[in-house]
């Protein structure tokens, strides 16, 4: 990915557009346990804008502002539990007794995909999305961009940088990438992870699919 003065140790260059914009929704819940009528609520705010693969492709970005990022754990229907008060998980987790958090479980400033191509600092969606007809439509196949312009496909026994694990229909779920000889998992808002192995990597909260493994081309 491009940075700001062509120096790979720079931070990306990044181009925002708009203004900041709200996230207020239910987060994916990978594993935490929650008291039955209960989700995470995710609020915070991003700027939208674009990265540029080494080729000059546009590729859709976020960045989230992290002083505006909290996790809640809030009932569906107040009417149908006991306790219906929001619960902080994240930061500064609230002492409860219906949910145990560790203070390092939520790190929601970059995805899988951020950490396996955005340094660790964008929020990039395998698809970007479009207004058609009033409606959000999926467009812009952000990963498979990155993947084109800067990478190669390798066999699995090979030396590989990043996984990408695809379902039947070629869509990617997930990306992974390897470090110094450790195996980085960054499951969405969730803490990232390190294994020795790809076999022992948890891929069970995205449905089937298989990994598919390349390499960084020379140069770019």
């Amino acid at each position: 990915m491009k940075t700001i003065d062509n120096n790979p140790n720079s931070p990306l260059k990044f181009s925002a557009f708009g203004q900041p914009m709200t996230i207020l929704g239910e987060c994916v819940n990978h594993g935490l346990i929650l008291p039955k009528g209960k989700i995470v609520l995710e609020r915070g705010l991003f700027i939208l804008g674009h990265l540029e693969t080494d080729k000059g492709r546009k590729i859709e970005a976020a960045l989230r502002i992290p002083e505006t990022f909290d996790y809640h754990s809030c009932a569906i229907d107040a009417s149908k539990v006991d306790y219906f008060k929001p619960i902080r998980l994240f930061p500064n987790p609230e002492i409860n007794g219906e949910v145990v958090v560790s203070n390092d479980l939520f790190n929601p400033y970059y995805n899988c995909h951020g950490q396996s191509f955005g340094k660790s600092e964008y929020w990039i969606n395998p698809l970007a999305s479009k207004i058609v007809n009033n409606r959000m439509a999926s467009a812009f196949p952000n990963v498979d961009i990155i993947l084109e312009d800067e990478f190669m496909n390798v066999d699995s026994k090979s030396d590989w940088d990043v996984a990408v694990l695809r379902n039947n229909k070629n869509d990617i779920l997930h990306s992974i990438h390897k470090e110094n000889g450790r195996i980085y998992s960054k499951y969405d808002a969730y803490r990232k992870i390190s294994f020795d192995k790809i076999e022992d990597v948890d891929i069970s909260v995205y449905g089937n699919g298989i990994f598919k493994f390349y390499k960084k081309i020379n140069g770019s």
